[in-house]
Order: C-alpha cells, then sequence, then structure tokens
C-alpha cells in the first residue's frame, strides 16, 4: 500500500498530511516535475517519499520519523529537488541496524536552503535537522560545523545541517492557529493537524 501515488503528476502542493503505517511508500512520485510538500509528519512507514526519475520538487517542513528504510529516496533518473528544514528522526533502522536517514542517486539535488531564503536559523544557511549528526557548534549560530553525508552515488551533502528540530510546527501553531494533536486524543495516534478556523 502506497499512501500517496503520483505519476506523470506536475505542479501539485501537498501540506498539512499525516501519513503512517503505509507498506510501501508514503509517497511515491514517479516522472513528476514542480511538486512542493510542506509541513507533513511522515512516520512508521515503510519507506518516506521515493522519488523516480522527478525533478523540480520541494521537500520542506516535513518531520519523517521511525520510517523502516530511509525518509527520502532519490533514484539515479531524478534531480534538481530542494530538501530543507525538514526534521529526520529514526530512519532506515530496518534496513542496517543503523540509520538510513536519506539516499541520494540522482544529480544535483539539494539538501539545504541559501542564507537570503532562511526560515528560522540566522546564518549563512540551513539544512535539515538529522538525529544522527555528531558535528559541532561552536559558534553557536544553530547550524553544524561540519557537513552531514546524505547515503548514496551522488555525494550529497545538508552543509548547514541544524543542531536543532526545526521549530516549523510551533510556527503553524502560532501563526496559522494549526493544532497537531497528541497522542493521547482518542482520536489520533500520532500529531494530526486541524486548523482553527
Amino acid at each position: 500500500m502506497i499512501g500517496i501515488q503520483m505519476v506523470g503528476s506536475d505542479y501539485n502542493l501537498i501540506s498539512l498530511c499525516n501519513i503512517f503505517n503505509a507498506t510501501d511508500y508514503a509517497i511515491q512520485m514517479s516522472s513528476s516535475t514542480n511538486n512542493h510538500i510542506i509541513c507533513c509528519n511522515i512516520w512508521e512507514n515503510n519507506a518516506g517519499i521515493y522519488l523516480v526519475g522527478s525533478s523540480h520538487n520541494v521537500v520542506e517542513e516535513s518531520h519523517f520519523y521511525n520510517n523502516t528504510m530511509s525518509a527520502i529516496t532519490i533514484d539515479r533518473s531524478s534531480r534538481n529537488n530542494s530538501v530543507y528544514c525538514n526534521d529526520f528522526i529514526m530512519n532506515g533502522w530496518g534496513i542496517r541496524g543503523e540509520a538510513l536517514q536519506a539516499y541520494d542517486d540522482g544529480e544535483s539535488n539539494i539538501w539545504y536552503k541559501a542564507m537570503v531564503d532562511t526560515l528560522f536559523v540566522t546564518t549563512d544557511g540551513e539544512g535539515n535537522y538529522w538525529y544522527d549528526y555528531d558535528g559541532n557548534d561552536t559558534n553557536n549560530d544553530g547550524v553544524g560545523d561540519t557537513p552531514y553525508n546524505i547515503s548514496g552515488s551522488a555525494g550529497s551533502q545538508d552543509i548547514y545541517p541544524l543542531i536543532h528540530p526545526c521549530g516549523w510546527k510551533e510556527n503553524l501553531e502560532r501563526y496559522y492557529d494549526v493544532n497537531w494533536g497528541d497522542r493521547k486524543d482518542p482520536w489520533v495516534r500520532s500529531p494530526v493537524p486541524y486548523i482553527g478556523i
């Protein structure tokens, strides 16, 4: 079972979604371009997002937690995708017994955002929060001093790995009155958004 499958689908917005328990991929994009995934909880699936022959897509401000395989996999025919300001926590443990947060076999995919477009951190740029990042932040600017290496043949790096989770959920709650719920709520197993109107 795939949570959301997109084939030859362009210029779509996937936002404020909660995808869990997919036995295959949470989101699979094939030959799809210029799509935007933002503010989603993607957790406890067999795998997170899989891009096949897909380019110029953006994944931002989302939370990837405890997916059996990698949270994001980009195949060799996918290029020019952007991934930034996401939280990657405990993904990929089902494969090697160690974290495999993301995998990139594509070309020119970017795992950070440059300074002029940063969302939450004042620095040269911002990337993603990787719970297994073991670098330092000697100047206390919220960004690690060394890159986070993305697995895969592309040799990609997040050159601005965040030291703390992105905080996008809190900003949604503060500015847009989004309430993510709680696991204790009888109607939800994981934070699910509902918007106060």
